[in-house]
This record gives C-alpha cells, sequence and structure tokens, in this order.
C-alpha cells in the first residue's frame, strides 16, 4: 500500500485473525488494520520474505505453510463465523484477489493502473509477491 494514510471517515470494523483459515477472531478498524500493512511488525517483513525466496525456488507447499502465520482479515466485514450467515456487518468493501496475473513487471503495472481507479481503498502485492488483493 502506498506509504500515505487513507483518509477513511468512520473506518468499519472488520474480522481478522493469524492465517487466511483463522478461526479465532478479533476485531479492528480498517484503518488499523491498513496502517498495520503499511508498517507491519519485523516479525511479519522477515515472514513474508521467507514466503517470497520458497516460492522463487518453487517451494509451494512450504511457502503456504508458512502464509498461515500472517494475519489476515476479512475486508467485508465482521463475521461470527467466515460465511454469509455469519456476517455481523458488513463493512461495504469487497475484497479482489489477483492471483498469478503476470510478470512482476505486469503485477506492478496492474497495480499502477488499478490505483487510478476512483473505487479503489487499497491494494497491496500478496504475500508470496505473485498477486495482488485490493479492496473496493
Amino acid at each position: 500500500m502506498d506509504k500515505q494514510p487513507i483518509p477513511i471517515p468512520n473506518p468499519p470494523n472488520v474480522s481478522c485473525g493469524i492465517g487466511v483459515g483463522f478461526k479465532q477472531q478479533m476485531v479492528k478498524s480498517l484503518g488499523v488494520v491498513y496502517n498495520e500493512i503499511r508498517k507491519p511488525p519485523q516479525s511479519t517483513v522477515k515472514k513474508i520474505g521467507q514466503i517470497r525466496e520458497l516460492v522463487a525456488a518453487e517451494k509451494f507447499k512450504e511457502a503456504s505453510q508458512l502464509k498461515k502465520e500472517l494475519p489476515a482479515f476479512c475486508w467485508s466485514g465482521k463475521f461470527e463465523n467466515r460465511n454469509n450467515v455469519g456476517l455481523i456487518e458488513h463493512s461495504g468493501r469487497l475484497q479482489i484477489d489477483l492471483d498469478k496475473p503476470g510478470t512482476r513487471e505486469q503485477i506492478q503495472e496492474i497495480k499502477h493502473n488499478l490505483q487510478s481507479d476512483r473505487h479503489l481503498e487499497g491494494i497491496f502485492l500478496s504475500p508470496s509477491g505473485n498477486g495482488l488483493k485490493a479492496g473496493i
């Protein structure tokens, strides 16, 4: 994400946890989540570096295991359970995942092009470095 804070009036709360399939949830303001993405703790930076090294070495299973240790959040809102029935409050946002859309250069070009869309609230490189995650 860009280094400048994104002004979000009354940011909604979203469900967060460890690993994409987290079961134990905590609730955080989406503004707090964005700041944590911009300035992650050193332990997260280190794990992302390790994941990208594993992906470069084509050790996808090991990279996938390590990704389960990273913080994750549900862009779409607060959930009791992570399914449609478990939705407590929608954030008004939708998540876009672009997995392996091309080369690193193409990924950066896609990111640059998407950043000009006025509906896009945030975009960042995936932990593997081979995709993008965005919120609209």
